[in-house]
Formats: structure tokens, sequence, C-alpha cells
């Protein structure tokens, strides 16, 4: 199992190829490299695109994907809804999946959570729903489920939620500027 992020499309797939990633020649199908966040092969479905994907399609490995801030989130939402390893995924093509949020997979051996997401820098320079999406980010709902469906006592988000008191039994607490704690009872 390999690990990389913010391929940004085809802007950095070269990260892939054989002379940056020389073990791929002694991969398999059975082998995956994991891009944590920012994919962007499933953005506009261009030529350039697809041609990108069908190159990824080739390789010896599988690729799979967490989404970052810098999705076509509505596009991904095209593809149908599966389960693979314990965890809900969109199947883009025979050899590329995307790990969907907040799921938990069994990947060789190890048990692998899925968040997601991010918030953009950029966004005051986009346009929603074309190159930017509000659901780059995870909602409040998104963190609560998180806490109650994996027994899990303490969320730090890299964001400020504001301060919400307690919602059922979590308490979600502003902690500085652009941090939150979320702590179950």
């Amino acid at each position: 199992m390999y690990i990389t992020g913010d391929l940004h499309g085809y802007i950095d797939i070269s990260k892939l190829n054989s002379k940056r990633f020389p073990q791929n020649s002694r991969l398999t199908k059975e082998d995956l490299v994991i891009i944590a966040g920012d994919f962007g092969l499933v953005w506009d479905n261009k030529n350039d695109e697809k041609y990108w994907r069908k190159w990824l399609n080739n390789k010896n490995f599988t690729t799979l994907f967490i989404d970052g801030n810098h999705e076509n989130h509505n596009m991904l939402d095209s593809y149908p809804v599966e389960y693979w390893n314990g965890g809900k995924v969109h199947i883009i093509n025979d050899s590329i999946i995307h790990l969907m949020r907040g799921q938990v997979f069994t990947i060789n051996g190890y048990k692998i959570f899925t968040f997601g997401g991010a918030n953009s820098h950029d966004k005051e320079h986009r346009r929603e729903n074309y190159n930017w999406w509000a659901r780059e980010m995870p909602s409040k709902a998104f963190y609560l489920l998180i806490l109650s469906r994996y027994g899990i006592e303490r969320v730090l988000v890299p964001y400020n939620l504001g301060d919400l008191g307690s919602i059922d039994d979590i308490n979600i607490e502003s902690i500085g500027d652009n941090l939150t704690l979320l702590t179950r009872h």
C-alpha cells in the first residue's frame, strides 16, 4: 500500500509515473495506491481527464482516493454507491475507486477510517457548483455522526463551528479562532 495526495488531476499525476514511482513496475492490481485528497480526475469529464483516468486504469496497481477540497462533488455523486471492503465507494472504473467519507474499510488487514474534505483557501476566486462545492467541508451533522457511530470520544475540527453548546450527548466548543472541539459526554 502506497499513499500520496494532491494530484489535482493531470497537474501532478507525474507522481505516479515510472520515473518518479519506480516501484509501480513491480506492482499488481492487488497493490493499492491511495490518493489522500485532491484526486481531481473526476472533475469535468473532458478528454484530457478521460485520458488520465484510462492511463491510471492501465497501471499495474489499483488507485483508491479520498475526496479533498478540490473535487467535483456533484460528479462524484453521479456514480452509484457500492460496497467494497466494508465501506461505501464510488467505482470510477475497473481500478479507480472513490472511498466515501465517514466509512471504515478493512484494507490489507488494517481498519482505515476515511474522513475527506478540506477548506479551500481560494474559494473567493471560484464559482459554486462549477469549480468549488460547499460540500468540500464536512457538515456539523457529519461530525456528530462520526462521534455517535464510532464511539469516538473527541474530535478536533480544524475550523470554527461556533459554540453550539450540547446536541444530544455531544458538547461543541470553540477553542480558538479556527478550532472546535467536539466531546462525547
